[in-house]
């Protein structure tokens, strides 16, 4: 080869090396990189105005240069993007394995979110191998307690909340289980080893964000409870996508289709979603409750699928699971009333299982939910009794006839009459001590004897899926490759 060929043949080799076509662009938007990420406040954080809040997540991919994002926003009761009451302080630090790396803020230790803004935090020079469940320590300080995350974390294990004190640092304490509704992290960016793995954004009502899935065991308020997979609890969508892919939950309970499209229904939450490849909208039941009709229904959501998708996304829809009444706990399908509605429920779902553009798929939840195909009935529980035992305060119950065993770990059950001030009892089982005797994540309210006990039911309403039906309807959403 002469000196000149040489010359561009090495000349041709730099140029490849140095190609943003060869190399992860950096100038692109940092994709998620692990799981367990909420981004819609919708509450006040019960948990105070200033202390420190732990919440866990898990590397989806390996990953290095973490950025923390945090919001000053929330969904009002008008379901308007609404500003913080007031500027939040923050401090913040990556706990991996025990050991607590602190991350900064323009190259500061504090950081402040002002009312309607977002926060990012430079990039923690760590790097975390997939799998790896690591946590995001939060320390914050407001006049007043700020918007929460909608998920909050509290049960062992999990995470929590330790007040007023700052344990961000290295080598700081433990922080103090069983808070609820905390403020921290909405998203967790950083830079993959490779940018082929999927990242999807949750995008719904109530059920989006697993009201109702108190997990297999333990739960400190609405939501703390881990899955058996040993992940967080969050609904159906949560448990199916696990830690395979970084995802992020813009959901809020009671809203609609028809609220979302509103420009000032969506534009805080939705730029959140920058980083995401991929979506799940599981909107619908309650534009179908609200009666609106098929063609309002179909107009809205197909909206929001081309928001998504003029976002760069690849939008899957779920299809609706059931609503219906019951008289006997859902413990039988015979017991089981549908709505009015229930016609657009299931014309609505025959036109998604059509993949109307621009879904480039749908996800068959209604069909892991109800008895048949358009039957509008959940599928009854695993079995009932009617000498079901509880005692207010004590964490086991007791049935002669249930014949309790390890099968039942996990289970929601429901009841009669059990609950605060006589209103059914719905609880998690947590440990079997014996045929007769089960123990369960909380105690009844009310003492009962010879009461109905439904074991293993798939809601405890008639509209959300409860642990049980979480967990049956999940395959349909870990079965989908991104």
């Amino acid at each position: 080869m002469d000196v000149v060929t040489l010359g561009m043949a090495k000349a041709a080799t730099t140029k490849a090396l140095n190609s943003p076509l060869q190399r992860i662009d950096r100038t692109q938007p940092a994709p998620l990189v692990a799981s367990n990420c909420w981004a819609a406040g919708t509450v006040t954080a019960a948990a105070g105005a200033t202390g420190t809040a732990r919440t866990p997540h898990v590397a989806t991919v390996d990953c290095c240069d973490l950025r923390l994002v945090y919001g000053n926003s929330y969904i009002n009761g008008s379901f308007i993007e609404t500003d913080g009451a007031n500027p939040v302080t923050i401090k913040a630090s990556v706990e991996v394995n025990g050991v607590i790396y602190r991350v900064t803020f323009g190259g500061l230790q504090t950081g402040t979110v002002d009312p309607g803004g977002k926060l990012i935090s430079d990039p923690l020079g760590i790097e975390i191998a997939e799998g790896t469940k690591f946590y995001v320590r939060t320390y914050s300080t407001s006049a007043a307690a700020p918007q929460a995350n909608y998920a909050c974390y509290g049960n062992s294990g999990s995470g929590g909340w330790t007040v007023t004190t700052d344990l961000t640092a290295p080598g700081s304490a433990a922080v103090g289980q069983s808070a609820a509704y905390v403020f921290t992290v909405r998203a967790i960016l950083g830079t993959p080893t490779a940018r082929d793995r999927a990242t999807v954004a949750i995008v719904g009502d109530s059920i989006g964000v697993g009201s109702n899935d108190y997990g297999d065991g333990g739960r400190a308020s609405a939501f703390t409870g881990y899955s058996d997979t040993g992940l967080p609890a969050g609904g159906y969508i949560v448990r199916g996508l696990a830690a395979k892919y970084g995802w992020i939950n813009i959901g809020v309970p009671s809203d609609q289709a028809a609220l979302f499209t509103a420009l000032n229904g969506h534009y805080r939450r939705i730029a959140h979603l920058s980083g995401c490849t991929d979506a799940i909208v599981e909107y619908g039941i309650n534009d179908v409750s609200a009666g609106r009709t098929l063609a309002q229904i179909q107009a809205d959501l197909t909206t929001i699928w081309n928001l998504l998708a003029r976002r760069g996304m690849k939008v899957r829809q779920t299809t609706l699971t059931p609503k219906t009444t019951s008289t006997d706990l859902w413990s039988t399908t015979g017991g089981q009333g549908t709505y009015g509605e229930e016609s657009v429920r299931t014309q609505l779902n025959d036109w998604i299982r059509t993949t109307p553009a621009p879904l480039v798929g749908y996800i068959e939840a209604a069909d892991l939910a109800e008895t048949s195909r358009n039957a509008g009935l959940w599928k009854p529980a695993n079995r009932f009794v009617t000498d079901g035992t509880g005692t207010s305060g004590n964490l086991s119950i007791t049935s002669a006839t249930a014949a309790f065993t390890s099968a039942d770990i996990g289970r929601t059950v429901l009841m009669a009459g059990a609950g605060a001030a006589g209103a059914p009892y719905s609880a998690v089982i947590t440990g079997v001590t014996n045929a007769m005797t089960a123990v369960m994540d909380r105690a009844p309210g009310t003492t009962v004897a010879g009461s109905r006990l439904a074991i293993g039911v798939y809601t405890v309403d008639g509209t959300h899926p409860s642990g049980t039906g979480a967990k049956a309807i999940a395959p349909a959403v870990n079965a989908v490759t991104f």
